[in-house]
């Protein structure tokens, strides 16, 4: 089911409104969709992806669910997520920070599919596994069908919507302008996000590229898995391509979600900001084409997703990991403001998975 939210403007906005015992009534009366289904619940698990990232309506909205289950006496697991409490990674906005910490002090479970969240959530005195995203689990069992000879270069976009960036993916379409396919996914509603822009742009300054619009994940991966590179600013793109044992050439995003990839063997990221992103794109598009393709660690990638649904077997005590990850001293210092103390009791009881 699909809920249309209403724009939040300055509701749920500090650490209170999260903890206000009002909350739940409040909700209840203005969205009694979303907590019915709480109430049948005996045990709530929220797939966080991206969303928990700034303070904007998205986030706060997951977080009220979360608040209200917890209310409710709600086992609470938040898996495959990223914790990102500020726009942009700084430690500028300790406010930010101390929102995220009050919600995820309630969580019975809680898996960070990146290091740097995970290490915010350590700082910020909330136990959490290390995971990693759920894709690969799906992307695994089609990747003997994508099986293709590889040809050509693909590209996609970015949530980044910024004009040097588009002028370094002019750049490469240029430069290997014979060898392009432009990847597009499928239209999102009410999203702003989509590729499209990559495209009118590309048609604007005189260059036919080939596209293709994936209208299902199979012929979506299938175009991945038939590249010989990948060039890409997104993040599951990036991910599902490395899965297919695809090479990839990466650009930072409007989060640190894409060093994930790197923790397991990708190259780091382009800086999206740099003044020399054009020559640099180009050059480490070259350079992976003439390489051998690295390995995948998919092994360790499988590994990792499999730990978001480690809550079902086994008592979630079992399943909090120390950080790997060195935060910069001022993030490290604003989500160790945030920590407001002892998690909440309220665990999971162990069950046993069914087939």
């Amino acid at each position: 089911r699909t809920l249309d939210l209403p724009p939040l403007e300055g509701a749920l906005s500090t650490p209170a409104h999260f903890s206000d015992p009002s909350l739940l009534d409040e909700l209840e009366a203005n969205i009694p969709d979303l907590i019915a289904p709480i109430r049948d619940a005996e045990t709530i698990c929220v797939n966080g992806e991206g969303t928990l990232h700034g303070i904007y309506d998205r986030p706060r909205y997951l977080y009220a669910l979360i608040a209200a289950a917890h209310q409710l006496g709600k086992p609470t697991a938040l898996i495959n997520c990223s914790i990102f409490p500020e726009s942009k990674p700084t430690g500028d906005s300790p406010e930010s920070y101390a929102v995220h910490a009050e919600v995820l002090h309630h969580i019975s479970f809680l898996a960070c599919r990146d290091a740097f969240s995970h290490a915010i959530c350590h700082a910020m005195g909330i136990p959490a596994a290390r995971s990693f995203d759920c894709l690969p689990l799906e992307a695994v069992h089609h990747a003997q069908s994508t099986k293709a000879e590889r040809h050509g270069i693909v590209l996609t976009g970015s949530v980044l919507r910024h004009p040097q960036l588009l002028s370094a993916f002019e750049a490469v379409a240029r430069r290997f302008a014979p060898e392009i396919t432009l990847l597009l996914d499928k239209p999102k509603p009410q999203r702003a996000d989509s590729d499209q822009h990559v495209a009118d742009h590309l048609e604007s300054v005189g260059l036919a590229i080939r596209t293709i619009r994936a209208d299902s994940f199979e012929s979506w991966l299938h175009t991945l898995a038939s590249a010989r590179v990948v060039v890409s600013g997104r993040f599951h793109h990036a991910m599902a391509a490395r899965v297919v044992g695809t090479p990839v050439v990466t650009i930072a995003s409007n989060t640190p979600k894409l060093d994930a990839l790197t923790e397991l063997g990708a190259p780091a990221p382009l800086d999206p900001f740099d003044s020399h992103l054009n020559e640099q794109l180009i050059a480490a598009t070259v350079d992976t084409l003439d390489a051998h393709a690295p390995p995948n660690n998919l092994d360790t990638i499988l590994h990792l997703a499999n730990r978001n649904f480690a809550w079902l077997d086994e008592p979630a005590a079992l399943h909090t990991d120390p950080p790997r990850y060195e935060l910069p001293q001022r993030i490290e210092a604003a989500a160790s403001t945030a920590n407001q103390g002892v998690p909440s009791s309220n665990q999971i009881p162990s069950k046993t998975r069914s087939p």
